[in-house]
């Protein structure tokens, strides 16, 4: 038995023990891989259907109520809930961010409950908030005019620098929320970013242009709260 037959073995185990957000998580890390066999990439489709056959079996409201008093299947929750009247889940879905410890899943859900304008307090991390008195992070001033820079920065000659700037801003306005980037953050953000990618592509003459504008200390602040989603 070799290592893909084993993760094949692993997730399948899942599956049958309604282990389904271990299961799926499975599947999505070893799809992201630069390579994998043909032959497993398959097999691990296959199994991404099942899953979802078993996702929808477990899809009713008695099974999410009790996910939640178990703190457990938060992908599961988070499906329910963004797919159904979210009006009608009001408690369910305080609860959910309350015993959510998937903080992608839970800012996700933030952000969901702003597009749709919630009337209603909640509370994330310690931090009060009411949906309806939000706008979304992609409307705002701030969240545009990074995004503009950079696409005045990079669209000509590095569409690949682009892309990565571009999700680095949505990353890091989706991680602040409930609250938001404020104007006097934004040119540290901006030669972060871009600290960030000439770095990791070894261009070290911008590199140490940019680097003269940094402030370290906030450089690894911004960059923390970009990629951390723990």
């Amino acid at each position: 038995m070799n290592y893909y037959d084993e993760i094949l073995i692993e997730i399948e185990n899942k599956i049958k023990n309604n282990e389904l957000d271990k299961a799926k998580s499975i599947i999505e890390n070893e799809l992201s891989m630069l390579y994998i066999p043909i032959e497993f990439e398959n097999k691990l489709k296959l199994l991404l259907q099942d899953l979802k056959i078993e996702e929808n079996r477990y899809l009713n409201e008695e099974n999410i109520i009790q996910y939640l008093k178990e703190g457990k299947n938060e992908f599961l929750i988070y499906n329910f809930l963004i797919n159904s009247n979210i009006k009608k889940y009001i408690i369910e879905a305080k609860s959910f961010l309350s015993i959510s410890k998937d903080k992608q899943l839970k800012q996700l859900f933030i952000k969901f409950l702003i597009d749709e304008g919630i009337d209603e307090e909640f509370i994330s991390n310690n931090i009060k908030f009411n949906p309806s008195k939000l706008i979304s992070h992609q409307k705002r001033e701030e969240y545009n005019y990074l995004c503009d820079y950079f696409y005045n920065l990079f669209s000509n000659d590095n569409p690949t620098f682009l892309k990565i700037s571009l999700e680095m801003i949505e990353l890091l306005f989706l991680n602040k929320l409930p609250t938001s980037v404020k104007k006097v953050e934004l040119e540290q953000i901006k030669n972060s970013i871009e600290y960030y990618i000439y770095n990791n592509f070894g261009m070290f003459d911008e590199m140490g242009i940019i680097e003269k504008k940094l402030d370290i200390i906030e450089y690894n602040a911004i960059i923390k709260g970009i990629f951390n989603n723990n």
